[in-house]
């Protein structure tokens, strides 16, 4: 039961990873006209899932 639950988390914190990766990639390249409205809002969503990494690495 706990290797389970130790498997399921380690899935849940490289999913956090790498969707806190594509998060950061599209605040670094987003263009066009939204430029700082998105360039924010990535921002936000790249740090939420930053802390979600780091809750279940602990």
């Amino acid at each position: 039961m706990e290797n389970q639950l130790v498997h399921v988390l380690n899935k849940q914190i490289a999913n956090w990873s790498v969707l806190y990766m594509k998060l950061h990639n599209y605040h670094w390249y987003v263009k066009g006209e939204q430029f700082f409205t998105l360039h924010v809002k990535f921002e936000e969503f790249y740090n939420e899932a930053g802390l979600h990494v780091d809750e279940l690495a602990e």
